[in-house]
C-alpha cells in the first residue's frame, strides 16, 4: 500500500521547491500515476511535473473527492481527515514522495483552471467582490493567518494583472514561458506583498496562490479560501 511510500507534511510549505525525490522502478497506464525523478537534475525540473501528474491522476479517479477537499480550510481538521483518501496507491509508481497539503491544493487549482478556462477565461475582475477573510484573524493561529495572507496576496496580484496571471496559469511549469510570465507579473507581485511581511516565496508558492485566485475569481466565487 502507498502508506509506506507517501508521507504527509501538514505545513504551509511557503518556501518548498520540490516534493518528491526517489527512484522509479515501475510504471502504470492511464490515468498515468506519478513517476519519481531518478536524478539530482531531474529533482528540481521534474518534481513539479511529478506532483501535477499525481494530482491529475487523483482527480481522474475521484474528482468529487478532490473538490470536496478544496472546499475545506487548509490545515483544518476536516481537511486532514480527507488527506488519506487522496493518497491513492494507483496514482504513484514504485518510489517515495511527500504529500504537502498546500502544494497539492495549488496543483489542483492549476489543473482545474486549465480544464475550465484553458480555451477562454475572464480577464476583468473589476466587478468582483473584494477579498474577505473567511476567519477571525484576531483569533486565528499563525498558520491560518498565513494561509489567508497568501490567498489575499494572490487575489491582489490577479486583480492588478489578470491577463498576465492567465499567461502564468497557462504556461507549462519549469519552462521559459513560465519564466516570461513571472517576469511580467513581478511588478504586481512586489506591489501585493503584505507590508512588514517576513514571508519568503518560491516559484511554486507564487504560481500556486496566483492560479488559485485566478480560478476562484474566474468561477465567480467570493473570497479565495474556504471557511474552516
Amino acid at each position: 500500500m502507498i502508506w509506506r511510500h507517501i508521507s504527509i507534511a501538514l505545513v504551509a510549505c511557503v518556501s518548498c521547491s520540490t516534493i518528491a525525490n526517489a527512484q522509479v522502478t515501475g510504471s502504470r497506464t492511464a490515468p498515468k500515476p506519478a513517476e519519481i525523478p531518478d536524478s539530482a537534475k531531474a529533482a528540481v525540473q521534474q518534481a513539479r511535473q511529478t506532483t501535477l501528474q499525481f494530482v491529475a491522476c487523483t482527480m481522474q479517479r475521484d474528482r468529487l473527492g478532490v473538490l470536496n477537499f478544496l472546499a475545506t480550510f487548509p490545515g483544518s481538521p476536516e481537511a486532514r481527515k480527507m488527506i488519506p483518501s487522496l493518497m491513492r496507491d494507483d496514482c504513484l509508481s514504485v518510489g517515495e514522495m511527500k504529500f504537502y497539503e498546500s502544494l497539492y491544493r495549488w496543483d489542483a487549482y492549476d489543473l482545474l483552471y486549465r480544464q475550465s478556462f484553458g480555451r477562454s477565461g475572464p480577464v476583468d475582475f473589476s466587478a468582483a467582490s473584494p477579498f474577505a477573510s473567511p476567519i477571525d484573524l484576531d483569533k486565528a493561529t499563525a498558520e491560518a493567518r498565513e494561509t489567508v495572507a497568501l490567498a489575499e496576496m494572490g487575489d491582489c496580484v490577479v486583480r492588478k494583472s489578470p491577463a498576465e496571471a492567465r499567461q502564468l496559469a497557462l504556461s507549462p511549469v519549469t519552462t521559459e514561458a513560465e519564466v516570461t510570465a513571472f517576469n511580467a507579473l513581478m511588478p504586481s507581485i512586489s506591489a501585493c506583498v503584505p507590508q512588514n511581511s517576513t514571508l519568503t516565496f518560491s516559484k511554486n508558492v507564487l504560481r500556486g496562490i496566483v492560479v488559485q485566485a485566478l480560478y476562484t475569481l474566474s468561477s465567480g466565487q467570493s473570497g479565495t479560501v474556504a471557511k474552516p
